[in-house]
């Protein structure tokens, strides 16, 4: 009987280290694309930009060339150049695309969402101007 124990606790304790040890599935994360990297907000164009580009700083994203007519922001994250592009679709409609400057689509996705992340945080709150 005592032998029987010992047998199934030793079945009992590899079965079990088994799936302690188990790697976790993971999932691949998505690639970029163009479709992925663009998205409408609802917030008047002018002081969206003013979003964007706290989003920018709040990232800790270099900002390298600011052109507030045309709505353009090139910045620079690991050695890697974007361009976000703020576009006026109607008076309370603005649409925000980053695009790599070189064209190439080959970067982490998650560098595109968290500046996503960050202007839905930072979308209503009010914009003031500094005296």
């Amino acid at each position: 009987m005592k032998k029987y124990l010992l047998i199934f606790s030793i079945l009992i304790n590899i079965i079990t280290a088994h799936f302690v040890f188990a790697e976790e599935p993971q999932t691949p994360a998505l690639p970029p694309t163009v479709s992925n990297c663009q998205r409408t907000f609802i917030k008047q164009s002018e002081p969206f930009f003013y979003v964007v580009l706290s989003s920018l700083a709040k990232n800790n994203y270099k900002i390298e060339e600011i052109q507030s007519k045309n709505g353009l922001i090139i910045f620079k994250v690991y050695n890697k150049e974007f361009l976000a592009n703020i576009t006026k679709i109607d008076f309370k409609t603005t649409l925000l695309k980053i695009t790599p400057v070189d064209n190439s689509y080959n970067f982490p996705y998650y560098l595109v969402e968290n500046i996503f992340k960050t202007i839905e945080v930072d979308l209503w709150k009010d914009i003031y101007k500094l005296n």
